[in-house]
């Protein structure tokens, strides 16, 4: 049995306060996974452009014929101290689960969120398409994050982890871990441990990361 993993991550620059990426959930079988999502920010931060941010973006989202979802989870995340209720395709979203993470940049404190839904019942229905995550407003809060005068760190996006099942794959276990750490230019290494793992075969394997405020390069 080969195991696949996906994480979900978020990426910083400096001193930062977290919590642990643990595992939320396992799925043993004929089982893959995919993801998609977008991003809300019009260019890349930290490079003293605009200061801009929009509220929506859409993605495409596309399986086989032969592949059935088994379960959709959707993230979202972004600077501030959080919005937890969105749309996606116009169906309201409020988040199941949150995470938050603080870090000090200058002596100034930055606060960032991010969160949970399931929405593995919606994309099972609507299959395959095009999806839209909107109502995510952070107008008000990225001014005191871009850069000047903020750290440069304005930034808002979701995703989706999509499990799914294939009658022509190998049994597989896919596990999903999920919570906020870090990396920075002070700390450049992550510890990350991977329990509950049952592994016969490692050809093939994969590892999939969601990470937030990445920065090119």
């Amino acid at each position: 049995m080969k195991h696949y993993l996906f994480i979900i991550g978020f990426f910083l620059s400096s001193a930062v306060f977290s919590q642990d990426i643990s595992l939320y959930q396992q799925f043993n079988g004929h089982y893959d996974y995919t993801a998609f999502g977008n991003t809300l920010n019009i260019e890349e931060n930290g490079q003293g452009g605009q200061c801009f941010i929009l509220t929506s973006s859409s993605a495409d989202f596309q399986l086989q014929p032969n592949q059935e979802v088994i379960a959709a989870y959707l993230y979202w995340a972004g600077s501030g101290p959080g919005d937890f209720d969105v749309t996606f395709n116009q169906v309201p979203i409020t988040a199941e689960r949150t995470f938050n993470v603080t870090y000090n940049s200058g002596g100034q404190d930055y606060i960032y969120f991010a969160a949970f839904a399931d929405v593995t019942q919606q994309i099972q229905t609507t299959g395959n398409g095009n999806y839209t995550l909107a109502d995510l407003d952070l107008t008000l809060i990225i001014p005191a994050y871009c850069s000047p005068p903020g750290s440069g760190t304005n930034f808002g996006g979701w995703a989706v982890t999509v499990v799914y099942e294939d009658a022509t794959l190998p049994n597989n276990q896919v596990n999903i871990f999920d919570g906020l750490e870090s990396v920075s230019q002070s700390n450049q290494t992550l510890n990350i441990t991977l329990d509950n793992l049952m592994v016969l075969d490692t050809q093939g394997a994969k590892i999939g990361f969601l990470a937030w405020e990445g920065d090119r390069g």
